[in-house]
This record gives C-alpha cells, sequence and structure tokens, in this order.
C-alpha cells in the first residue's frame, strides 16, 4: 500500500468549518492512528482492543454530530465569522438594520432600603476567629 498516495489524495478533501468540519477531522486522524498502531502491532487481541473502541467511538460522536446539526444546521457547517455574518443577514430581513448592541455594563439602582434600616445602629461587629472559640474548650 502506497502512503504517499494516499495522503496525496487527503489533502485535496476540504472539510468546512463549525463544529462538524472540525469534529470530522478530529475522527479521521483519530482513526488514521489507531489503524496505524494496530498495522504495527501483530497481536491480534491488541488489534481488536484497539479498533472495537475507536469504531464506537466514532459511531457514537457522528451520531452526536448529526443530531446537534439537524438541530443547529449553520452553527455546525460555519465558523464564527461566517455564522455571525449569516446572523446579521437573517436579522436584517427581520427589519432591523444592525444587530442590537448591548451596553458593556448594566446600569441599575440600588435598590431601596426602608428608613427604618437606614436609621438602625450597625451590628456589632464578630471578634477574631483566636477568640471566638475560647470558650468552647
Amino acid at each position: 500500500m502506497d502512503f504517499e498516495k494516499a495522503l496525496e489524495n487527503l489533502k485535496t478533501v476540504k472539510l468546512t468549518g463549525g463544529i462538524f468540519g472540525k469534529t470530522s477531522l478530529v475522527l479521521l486522524v483519530l482513526s488514521i492512528c489507531a489503524t496505524a498502531v494496530s498495522i504495527k502491532v501483530d497481536v491480534w487481541w491488541v488489534q481488536l482492543a484497539l479498533m472495537l473502541p475507536m469504531m464506537g467511538i466514532v459511531f457514537y460522536t457522528l451520531k452526536r454530530c448529526l443530531d446537534f446539526a439537524e438541530k443547529n444546521p449553520y452553527a455546525a457547517i460555519m465558523d464564527g465569522a461566517e455564522l455571525l455574518v449569516h446572523e446579521r443577514i437573517v436579522h436584517g430581513r427581520k427589519g432591523q438594520e444592525n444587530l442590537p448592541e448591548f451596553p458593556l455594563s448594566v446600569d441599575h439602582e440600588f435598590p431601596a432600603l426602608p428608613q427604618q434600616e437606614v436609621d438602625a445602629p450597625d451590628p456589632l461587629p464578630l471578634p477574631p476567629p483566636n477568640i471566638r472559640n475560647k470558650g468552647a474548650v
């Protein structure tokens, strides 16, 4: 088997961004690594112990990715900047020119205190910890 040719063909594969593309790339590399290790090891049960969990992980992760892609199709295939541009287009169609900008801090007033609490004396401070427990000894 010619690995150089296989790797050359692998370079032409273009996975899109987003969670689905990145997860697929990680699973592909993980599968190639497990396959390379199992080829080098001549013991059949080590090969089986590597490949069975690998297949389980790949199938489970792909199922989770497909479920996520069904619920959030744009987040699954788009990267951050592309997703933001798409969201701007969606909000623009709804009659909003720009995405709403939120202030950096929340402006609010302190809650009103009853006058009785304002006039009440402050409670006594607690004694330091080394004096607090001397009576319990």
